[in-house]
This record gives C-alpha cells, sequence and structure tokens, in this order.
C-alpha cells in the first residue's frame, strides 16, 4: 500500500447516511454518483487505496522440537509458497477502516473491537489486558445462561468502538481484581486473583437479566497448523486414554459450516472451530464486522438502528481469495522453540499426571512434523468452578476449557499483568495457572501445591523452557 499524503482518518469520519432498512436486507451499494465523488476526493487528498502489497521474502519453516533442540526442519517446498506466506501475512496486517474512511481497506463494521488480526495479535503473540484504556485483544463474550444465545441488545460480544457521531460504541470494558490468599504445603503465601469484567457507559440499555459474560484473551498463534494436522484417531485414542484412567477428556464435536457436518472442534478456549479458516472468519466477524461467505451477514442487533443503517461498498467484505491467504499464513507459522529442558522438572511434571492432558507427544498427518510436542490433547476438561463462567459455547459448558498448549511459555513476554494465562489472563505466571486448576485437575493441582519450594521452582524452570 502506498504511503498516504494525508494522516489517517478515524474510522468513523465520513459516513453515508441512508434510511433504515427491513430486518435482515443486506446493505445497498450507495449511489454511483455519490461513490464517484467521494473515490474523486480521497484522491485528490492523497488517500491510501486498498491494494494487495506483501514483503518480498517471509520465513516459511514451522519446526518438530524435542529434548530441547530443533530439528526436523519443515520447509515449504511447493513453489510460490514464499508468495504467498507473504500474501497471507499483509492479510494479517491488514488494517480495516468503515466505507468510506481513509486508512485501510473499507469493510469494517459500523461497531467493532479491531481493525486488524496483528492488533489483538501483537507479533503473533498473545493479547494484552486492558489498563487505564480499552485495547484489543481482550474480549467480553456475552451470552445468556446456560444456552450461550446472544444478548438481544449486544449480541455476542461487547463492541467497543462505534462511528464518533453516528454508531455508539457498545460500551466500555473495566476490569477489577479479586484476590485470595493460598497457603502451600511448605507455608508459602501465594496471592491468586481473578477478573471480574464491568461494562460502563452501556449504551443500548442493560443486559437481559439471564446475561453472563467471560473475558476472554487473544491466544497466540504459533504452531497453529501442525495442530491442524493432528489426526481425528489420536484425539479418540487419548479420549480412551483418559477415561480409563479415571480423567473426562471430551472430544467437542462442532459445526464445520462449509462441509456442513459435525466435526472435531480444535481452536478457541472451547475448542468451538474446527479449522483455522473458519476460526480466522469468526474472527472477522465478531472482532472487526467483517462479513465472510462463512458470515455473510452483519452483527447489528434490532436496537442498534444507526449500525443497521450504515453503507458498504460489497458483500462479502472479505473476498475468499484474502481469507484463503490468511489461512495459509497461520498454517505455516514457526512451532516455538524451547529452550534446553530441564530434566528434573520434565520428571516432576509426568510424576503428578500433569502429561495425561498436556501430552508431551502428538502425531499429525503433516507429511514434515508426523510427531509434535504442544503439551495438549485438544480436549475439553472439566477445570471446576474457579474458572467455570457460565457461558456455554457450542455445546461447552462454562467450566469446560480445551487443554492449553503448553509450547511457547519460553517465549512468552510478560507485562504489568505478568503472563496473562489461562483465558482471562488471571495467572501471572505458571504457579498461578496451576494453582487454579480444579475439577478433574483439582488432583494434581493439591500435589503441586504439596512439593517442597525447591521442586516447585524445578517444575517451574521446565515449563518455562517449553
Amino acid at each position: 500500500m502506498r504511503a498516504c499524503n494525508i494522516a489517517a482518518m478515524s474510522a468513523a469520519s465520513l459516513r453515508i447516511a441512508h434510511h433504515p432498512m427491513p430486518s435482515g436486507q443486506r446493505r445497498r451499494r450507495p449511489p454511483l454518483v455519490l461513490l464517484t465523488s467521494v473515490m474523486v476526493t480521497l484522491a485528490s487528498l492523497g488517500a491510501c487505496v486498498p491494494r494487495d502489497t506483501a514483503p518480498a521474502r517471509a520465513p516459511l519453516a514451522t519446526e518438530d522440537h524435542h529434548g530441547g533442540t530443533p530439528r526436523d526442519p519443515v520447509h515449504m517446498p511447493e513453489a510460490g509458497a514464499a508468495t504467498d506466506f507473504a500474501r497471507g501475512k499483509a492479510e494479517f496486517e491488514r488494517r480495516w477502516v468503515p466505507f468510506p474512511s481513509i486508512g485501510g481497506q473499507w469493510g469494517r463494521g459500523p461497531l467493532s473491537s479491531a481493525d486488524s488480526c496483528a492488533a489483538c495479535h501483537p507479533r503473533n503473540g498473545r493479547g494484552a489486558l486492558p489498563g487505564n484504556t480499552d485495547q484489543p485483544g481482550v474480549l467480553l463474550r456475552i451470552g445468556l445462561g446456560h444456552h450461550g444465545q446472544p444478548d438481544p441488545r449486544y449480541g455476542r460480544q461487547l463492541d467497543r468502538e462505534g462511528i464518533l457521531g453516528r454508531v455508539p460504541a457498545e460500551g466500555r470494558l473495566r476490569i477489577e481484581w479479586q484476590e485470595r490468599q493460598l497457603t502451600l504445603g511448605d507455608g508459602e503465601v501465594i496471592t491468586l486473583r481473578r477478573p471480574q469484567a464491568n461494562i460502563d457507559a452501556a449504551a443500548y440499555g442493560p443486559l437481559e437479566a439471564a446475561a453472563v459474560t467471560s473475558l476472554r484473551v487473544a491466544p497466540a498463534l504459533a504452531g497453529l497448523g501442525l495442530l491442524e494436522a493432528v489426526d481425528d484417531a489420536e484425539l479418540l485414542r487419548l479420549q480412551a486414554a483418559q477415561r480409563s484412567a479415571g480423567l473426562g477428556g471430551e472430544i467437542h464435536r462442532v459445526p464445520d459450516l462449509e462441509r456442513r457436518i459435525s466435526v472435531t472442534g480444535r481452536f478457541g478456549w472451547k475448542a468451538s472451530q474446527p479449522t483455522l479458516r473458519q476460526q480466522a472468519a469468526v474472527a472477522f466477524i465478531d472482532d472487526m464486522g467483517v462479513t465472510s461467505t462463512l458470515f455473510p451477514a452483519d452483527q447489528c442487533t434490532a436496537v442498534q438502528q444507526a449500525c443497521r443503517d450504515t453503507e458498504t461498498v460489497r458483500h462479502p467484505e472479505l473476498q475468499p481469495a484474502q481469507l484463503d491467504a490468511l489461512s495459509a499464513y497461520l498454517r505455516t507459522l514457526s512451532a516455538p522453540v524451547p529452550r534446553a529442558r530441564e530434566r528434573r522438572g520434565e520428571a516432576l511434571f509426568n510424576r503428578l499426571n500433569c502429561n495425561a492432558c498436556h501430552a508431551p507427544v502428538l502425531h499429525t498427518t503433516h507429511p514434515h512434523a508426523p510427531r509434535i510436542h504442544p503439551y495438549t490433547d485438544l480436549l475439553l476438561h472439566d477445570l471446576g468452578e474457579g474458572l467455570a463462567d457460565a457461558l456455554r459455547e457450542v455445546g461447552a459448558r462454562g467450566a469446560q476449557w480445551r487443554t492449553a498448549p503448553l509450547w511457547g511459555l519460553a517465549q512468552a513476554v510478560p507485562d504489568d499483568n505478568g503472563l496473562r494465562l489461562l483465558h482471562d489472563g488471571r495467572a501471572r505466571d505458571p504457579q498461578e495457572a496451576i494453582l487454579w486448576h480444579a475439577g478433574e485437575a483439582a488432583p494434581m493441582a493439591a500435589a503441586y501445591a504439596r512439593l517442597p519450594r525447591e521442586e516447585r521452582a524445578i517444575l517451574l524452570r521446565f515449563l518455562q523452557s517449553l
């Protein structure tokens, strides 16, 4: 994209008024004369007209790591792979703006939470919890109790950005921390905390009485293509082994919207999406308000009339080729590189039976990475009421969470809120994350709490080497 000759205007700066439409009707194209006038005006100002651009080169390897040293690099031998990767990276970083604003590709929704994939996943990493101001990378999911239906006023998610002077943002997110102390077996006192999400300046009235909310931090993206390549038979084997050991690991069956069948969920905090393509399309519609062939309808609710009245240039706003490129990019992101392994810590990890769910080895159908080491089983587990959010998601209960992969902890960068582990970022380090485990994982957490301080330190060094 060529440089702009003027500063990028606010995503809310230019809008075209339109009369209300019947529910479900697609937004009409603006009149050709008015659209032409807008384009001429933008050109005269030196505005950026979005087009496909990409860096000349990009890394093209995922890696299979074991024993603390990388091996079996997975290169992309197909012709044009470097170009495909670069195109996908460009889509990942592309800024979206509402029509007809300047400074990005038109199509961002009148209500949204972010303007790009990279905004929520800086450097393909985890999102950050907001401090004094809202920021992308942390989302507030909303649903009607155990049924998980959208709130009639706010939908599935709190959108904290609107269009200045035209479409009010749904509200502001404010987080308060609740703390409690836990005494470990050797007398050390640990302070655990959990976030309480609050909605300030709610623009469309109160949530329904039955509504519940769940704070979610955007996860890191490294190695996702290898997780997508894990065969269903491998997950069935893990599920059967856990059942025989008294654990309740559960494959989450979810809809594949393109094939119109029920398949294994793998992505998201509750394994609610089956493929990277569908996961990306969900993020576009929920986080940026950008429609696609998978989600062709805007998310404006019945009471959000100003949102419903806004114009766009086309549907779907995200073209299939763009979604293809982004999906390919996500599939080729490198797996995390571990540090030198703490062998004594690994032995403790196995002794406490943590490896039952955080499986050290998974077999894949990937031709260059038949064995990977993400430390997850991709199954749902009941982790107890302390982590439950009461929000049902595609059938997963509030206390059920997909086993989080542990690879990448060595590369995790702390901020003012620590490492932001677990679904809502409450855990500032691996120790806090362990101590929040309950439900099926209660025996493992209790065994960890009984370890002497020296052994806990050894185990934590192992986790931070992954």
